[in-house]
């Protein structure tokens, strides 16, 4: 319908429950029936933030040879606003992973967002 849906999960741990469906089935539809997923699922991983045993996984491992699949993970704040219009431009589906040490610790003036 044209929508790029953004799925949000409070916690990129809990993503093995959509393991199978992501890499078997939305990352692989433009190949198996040229029908193309433009979504993006985001969260907040990494450990050394007290999130315990369940909150403090780093995912990406699993998902990295998923044929189809992008994944995105920034390290700076100006990574992570430089990654958030490709993110939306693919038409593929994109993991997108932000560590929790960006959120609380990594601090940065950036330049005012230009307005197309």
């Amino acid at each position: 319908m044209g929508l790029r849906p953004v799925a949000e999960m409070q916690f990129i741990d809990f993503i093995s429950c959509a393991y199978d469906m992501l890499t078997n089935y939305v990352a692989t539809a433009a190949h198996r029936r040229d029908f193309s997923t433009p979504m993006v699922v985001r969260g907040p991983c990494g450990g050394y933030v007290r999130g315990g045993p369940f909150h403090s996984q780093n995912p990406e491992a699993a998902f990295l040879h998923t044929p189809g699949l992008k994944i995105v993970y920034p390290a700076t704040a100006r990574d992570a606003r430089a990654h958030q219009v490709p993110r939306s431009a693919t038409e593929d589906p994109v993991l997108y992973l932000e560590h929790k040490w960006l959120y609380r610790r990594i601090k940065e003036q950036l330049p005012r967002a230009r307005r197309s």
